[in-house]
């Protein structure tokens, strides 16, 4: 499909030619580059390798336009609702670190826990005497698999180490007590809210927030409301957003008119500044984009929002954090070449063939040809026309490649 025009562009989208132009510089220009405008038209037909940007810039301003204040809500979720902690991550809000929670051939074997311990270990960042938060944990995979890792590979580490495990869902915390209850000399537990932390200054020199911030809340802004908006204009719960826009100069230059804006991971930011000591670091990792501003991901019962990373970094660097920004999959060196079952033949399965069989669904896990074999049995070599793609083309269950991890580095203390 050929288009000309901003006009056209701005027909076909039923927007203002003003976003359109809005958008045209933003993804034409570095560092996005995903646009390019030609003197001439080109007659032949190119498959774009794009469509999903369109996706996500409508997405933006639906979700600006729809937005509700839910902060109240996220809370009561958490707290009162959730009521089984497997089936939570199986179906309502699958997490990498769920369908990863097998050893896996693209994480060299091992689970996404023991993959993280192993990668944070050889860099250095796992040392004796460690005090470890992990921040809203879910199930407890990832801590289980944390520390066996670290037993059985780094035994005298693990001995010196203490791991402590934040958590809000009184259903999460006691998943978590029971798959970690063989590392109770090591762990403890803590009941609490991620934004109001109960710990003192400079507790922790790790601090993980894995797949957590998106269900921080998000609030609306206006554009108008950044240049010249006074208090009684804007809504109380966009004031302290409006705060970080100035105190940090965080660029919106290239926002829409009403756009949304991660507050809670912002005030996160601050919190985990606070907690770590100095030489300390953190790891955030959550679906988003390094540009893109928050959409809203509609799940049962509740709404998550992605998170724009360039703005985290900002506030980051501000705080004075050095940074380091990259896709999840590079994170972990995962295996990009490793096939995996897309989420068509996973659906597939799951709601008409394993039915007519009489046949228990798959769990929610990143499945390859091998491990799907082992789950089937005979079934699987009855079976035809199932897609396997590798893990860098993916979109089935556990698709690492809209996640990002952000590595925080606290500086040591200057000599006074």
């Amino acid at each position: 499909m050929c288009i000309r025009d901003r006009s056209e562009i701005a027909a076909r989208l039923h927007r203002d030619e003003g976003d359109v132009k809005t958008i045209a510089t933003k993804f034409s220009g570095e560092p996005h580059a995903l646009l390019q405008f030609l003197e001439e038209e080109k007659n032949e037909y190119t498959p774009d390798p794009h469509t999903e940007i369109a996706y996500q810039i409508l997405n933006e301003l639906d979700s600006a336009n729809s937005y509700t204040n839910n902060i109240t809500q996220l809370h009561q979720y958490h707290t009162e609702t959730i009521s089984d902690a497997v089936e939570q991550f199986e179906s309502t809000e699958t997490t990498i670190a769920h369908a990863y929670s097998r050893p896996h051939p693209s994480l060299g074997g091992v689970s996404y826990g023991a993959k993280f311990a192993k990668e944070l270990s050889e860099i250095g960042l796992i040392d004796k005497g460690k005090a470890i938060l992990e921040i809203g944990g879910g199930t407890g995979y990832l801590a289980r698999d944390f520390l066996k890792y670290l037993k059985d590979n780094k035994p005298r580490t693990y001995k010196h180490i203490h791991y402590t495990m934040l958590e809000l869902s009184p259903v999460l915390i006691k998943s978590q007590k029971e798959q970690t209850a063989l590392h109770c000399p090591v762990i403890s537990h803590v009941t609490g809210d991620a934004l109001a932390a109960p710990f003192s200054s400079g507790t922790f020199s790790l601090i993980i927030a894995n797949e957590m911030i998106a269900d921080l809340p998000s609030v609306r802004m206006k554009k108008e409301w950044v240049d010249n908006g006074s208090a009684d204009q804007i809504p109380r719960e966009s004031l302290p957003a409006l705060k970080f826009i100035k105190n940090f100069n965080i660029p919106v230059d290239d926002a829409f008119p009403e756009f949304l804006v991660n507050l809670g991971a912002w005030q996160m930011m601050e919190k985990i500044y606070h907690l770590l000591s100095h030489g300390g670091t953190a790891v955030i990792i959550e679906y988003g984009s390094p540009c893109m501003y928050p959409v809203a991901v509609h799940l049962k019962e509740h709404t998550e929002y992605s998170i724009h990373f360039g703005h985290l970094e900002k506030i980051a660097n501000k705080l004075g954090f050095e940074t380091r920004l990259e896709g999840l999959a590079d994170f972990l060196k995962m295996d990009p070449d490793v096939q995996v079952l897309n989420s068509a033949s996973f659906g597939t399965l799951n709601q008409s063939i394993l039915p007519h069989f009489n046949m228990k669904p798959l769990p929610t896990l990143s499945f390859t040809p091998e491990m799907l074999g082992e789950f089937l049995g005979d079934l699987y070599h009855n079976l035809h026309n199932l897609q396997f793609h590798p893990l860098k083309e993916a979109a089935g269950p556990g698709n690492p490649s809209a996640f990002y991890a952000l590595t925080l580095f606290k500086r040591e203390a200057q000599p006074s």
